[in-house]
């Protein structure tokens, strides 16, 4: 919370802005999430680039008021109802805007994440949307705490790019683009980025 307050200390003043502009998704761990970003869509200001970044770990087996689990709601459904509202509200993302979702590497089919993470073989789709949004991961060795809470952590970062991946069919005149931090201490500069297909 301290680096939060400093980090949007610093931005206030670096850009003069109000720091109400610096604290739309300061909650998204909380379980108010996205659902509180709604109301600030009126105030959001016109850009050309988002970036969406939130990432963590939710308590397993804990689901939220909206049925979503709990790792969903803080890596994903922030993210979807901030980003839907505004390209619903007309006149906050324009045409040749860029909207930037820092992904992870667990949400690839990489053998190397295999014990710890659930691997699908390539074989998650439009199917397994519903479960994976609204139940914690049930697959195998689900009872060992730290794999069901990846196996969430997974769920919620491949749900997050099939959203955007949708998106970017639905506005082909706005980018879409997935990324990885790809491993601590890899700058996001030097990170390799993905165009999403359309």
């Amino acid at each position: 919370a301290d680096k939060a307050e400093n980090a949007i200390s610093a931005l206030t003043a670096a850009t003069r802005k109000d720091r109400s502009f610096f604290e739309y998704d300061r909650g998204s761990r909380s379980r108010r999430s996205g659902l509180d970003q709604a109301a600030a869509v009126d105030n959001f200001p016109h850009f050309d680039r988002l970036c969406l970044n939130a990432g963590g770990f939710g308590e397993f087996h804990n689901m939220h008021d909206s049925g979503a689990a709990d790792t969903m709601v803080i890596n994903t459904l922030g993210h979807s109802i901030l980003v839907d509202l505004l390209l619903k509200a007309g006149g906050k993302v324009a045409d040749c805007s860029r909207v930037v979702f820092i992904g992870s590497e667990v949400s690839r089919a990489v053998w190397s994440f295999t014990g710890v993470l659930p691997n699908y073989c390539g074989v998650f789709g439009e199917k397994d949307i519903d479960w994976a949004i609204s139940m914690s991961y049930d697959g195998c060795c689900a009872c060992v705490p730290v794999r069901g809470q990846m196996g969430d952590y997974k769920n919620s970062k491949i749900i997050e790019q099939m959203h955007f991946a949708h998106l970017a069919k639905e506005y082909p005149n706005i980018e879409f683009i997935s990324t990885s931090p790809r491993a601590v201490g890899i700058s996001l500069e030097v990170a390799p980025t993905a165009k999403m297909e359309r």
